[in-house]
């Protein structure tokens, strides 16, 4: 088997990451494994197609405070890829286990709390940014908003800075709503089983 390397670009969103799980184990099954991301570039090495899961989790914690972390899922089999965005990515191999060995948690609780533990460090972060580029572009705006309003025609630079405040909106919007759909999703499929 050759050393050959496949990049790709995947662009998943704070709420899909089960759908990115799903993915890496395609790619796997396809003799494509996973070696690592930078979030929106992926790159794999070609193998002999296999059944691998892999699963993804947040823990929350600092970097110099994982080492019990990793310790513990490789206690019960995974490796530990690597980290981003706070996500820890981890491999198992799936022939011959039990689909329950297959799974980061115990209950539905558990995944609850990731998700939600999540929401709560990330989504804040989001919402301070955009502010923040608001706040950095405030003149601007008033000085686009007057000329709007009194019907003056806008420079080429001030049609880009509405499309970009446009994209940034209708980006916060789209996040917000999937990021709030994904954690009532996960709890009502958990609270369904339990």
């Amino acid at each position: 088997m050759t050393n050959e390397i496949k990049r790709v670009f995947g662009y998943f969103t704070i709420a899909d990451w089960e759908r990115e799980q799903n993915w890496l184990t395609e790619m796997s099954e396809q003799g494509w494994r996973f070696v690592k991301t930078n979030g929106f570039f992926y790159t794999f090495e070609r193998c002999v197609p296999e059944r691998v899961a892999y699963r993804l989790d947040y823990s929350g914690l600092r970097r110099g405070d994982r080492g019990d972390y990793y310790a513990m899922f490789r206690d019960y089999g995974w490796e530990y890829l690597q980290d981003i965005n706070g996500f820890s990515y981890f491999r198992k191999p799936a022939d011959g286990v039990s689909k329950e060995e297959l799974e980061l948690f115990s209950d539905g609780e558990s995944r609850i709390k990731m998700v939600k533990k999540f929401l709560v460090a990330k989504m804040p972060l989001i919402y301070l940014l955009f502010i923040a580029q608001l706040l950095l572009n405030w003149d601007n705006i008033r000085n686009v908003t007057e000329k709007l309003l009194h019907g003056e025609s806008l420079q080429f630079g001030e049609c880009v800075l509405l499309l970009v405040l446009a994209f940034l909106v209708v980006f916060l919007i789209f996040i917000t709503v999937q990021s709030a759909n994904a954690y009532r999703r996960v709890k009502k499929e958990y609270q369904k089983r339990a």
